[in-house]
Order: C-alpha cells, then structure tokens, then sequence
C-alpha cells in the first residue's frame, strides 16, 4: 500500500472515529430507538390496512376517505409514544394558535420529539387536511418527529 493510500486512510478512520465520538449523547437515548419503531409500526399497519401512507424520515401522512380506519391507528401511535417518551403535552404555536400534541425526552441542550395535530384520541380529532389534488377531501393523521433545540421550532418545556 503505498504512503499516500495509506495516509488517506489512517485520515478516514480518525475521521470516522472522531464523529462517532462526537454524537450527540440524545442519539444513544432509548426514546430516539423507541419513536423510530412506532413510526416503522404505524407505517407497516397503515400499508396493511390498504390506506394511503407517506413517509419520509421522521414524517408520516396517513390519509384515508372516512375516519373509523384511521382511528385504531391513532390509537396504537399515541400508546407507542405515551411508551417511548416520559413526558407528553399539548401546546399552541404562539403566532398560529395552532394546538400539538407532543411527547419529548430532553438531553443536555437538545429534545428528540414527536408532534401530532390530533390533540386526543378521539375519532374527532381526525381532520380532513384540505390541500390540492385527489386526496384534499380525505382524513389524515400526521406525526412529525426530530430532534432539536425547541420542539416544533418555539416551545421549550
């Protein structure tokens, strides 16, 4: 191996290692691998269940015609996530009014979090989410999960 290949990768591996040692101490937290399941449950029962499901990373649209299929859905994620998370609550955005149901775990500086629109699980609290295209007029449950300073970008418990 000759002195250059070599050096190049003596640089990866310490780059390698010095990364993984500067992980943020919330990614090792058991609530981060135990939102990741219910997000991978809630996408696989959705695909099940023959309704509409749109994920992408910490993301997820469920959107169905009627409410009552969407409903035992909402159920499952908010009891996966009352078990992933020691603390939940609902907020409102301060400039939109808007309410969320949250759970979160707090790490140092940084909160790994899950949001929904749907305050309670109840089979009202599944809106139709308007928009555009074939599906504006269907029902959708949505969760949003991240991991950052302020949770949905303002609230801080």
């Amino acid at each position: 191996m000759s002195k250059a290949l070599l050096g190049s990768v003596v640089t990866v591996l310490f780059l390698s290692v010095v990364g993984a040692q500067a992980q943020h101490p919330i990614l090792k937290s058991p609530s981060v691998a135990k939102a990741r399941a219910c997000l991978d449950k809630l996408a696989a029962d959705g695909k099940q269940a023959g309704i509409y499901t749109d994920r992408d990373g910490g993301q997820i649209l469920l959107l169905n015609p009627t409410q009552p299929q969407l409903h035992p859905l909402l159920v499952k994620m908010a009891a996966c996530l009352d078990d992933a998370f020691p603390d939940n609550e609902i907020v409102k955005h301060p400039a939109t009014g808007t309410s969320s149901r949250i759970w979160y775990v707090q790490v140092d500086d940084q909160y790994a979090w899950c949001a929904t629109n749907s305050l309670h699980n109840e089979i009202d609290d599944i809106d139709v989410l308007g928009g555009y295209g074939p599906r504006r007029a269907w029902y959708g449950v949505t969760f949003n999960c991240s991991i950052s300073e302020k949770i949905l970008g303002f609230h801080e418990p």
